[in-house]
């Protein structure tokens, strides 16, 4: 399972955007919202697969960039929440290390998980 980096920007939001989530948020076992046109997902689907899917969504005039997330991400006035599906403690076993599936948070079912180990949410500088 990867972790996909989804952003895009749409000519028209208000026409586009609900249907574009909705099909952002069936892709993968869980996902993660931190700006308002930036998704993380976490799915078993190639970066080229999921542009396939999505692209029938947009219009001639609206961008999207799809691509595997790998490393540390530094967050400044946002937070990362997952929500969906709860990896199982044998998914977070068998996640490569440094990995996001590589998670030290342990949230229940019904509740979003909070930020993995891999990424550091940044103070706003005072």
């Amino acid at each position: 399972m990867a972790t996909l980096l989804i952003a895009y920007d749409l000519a028209d939001p208000v026409v586009a955007a609900a249907p574009l989530a909705q099909a952002i948020m069936r892709l993968g076992s869980r996902w993660a919202r931190p700006l308002a046109s930036l998704w993380y997902v976490e799915t078993e689907a190639a970066a080229a697969d999921v542009e396939a899917l999505l692209t029938p969504l947009l219009a001639d005039d609206d961008g999207l960039l799809v691509q595997q997330a790998a490393g540390e991400a530094a967050l400044a006035n946002t937070m990362l929440r997952w929500s969906g599906r709860t990896l199982t403690t044998a998914q977070m076993v068998e996640a490569p290390c440094g990995s996001w599936q590589s998670l030290a948070g342990q949230a229940a079912e019904s509740r979003p998980e909070h930020l993995p180990v891999s990424l550091t949410r940044v103070a706003a500088a005072a």
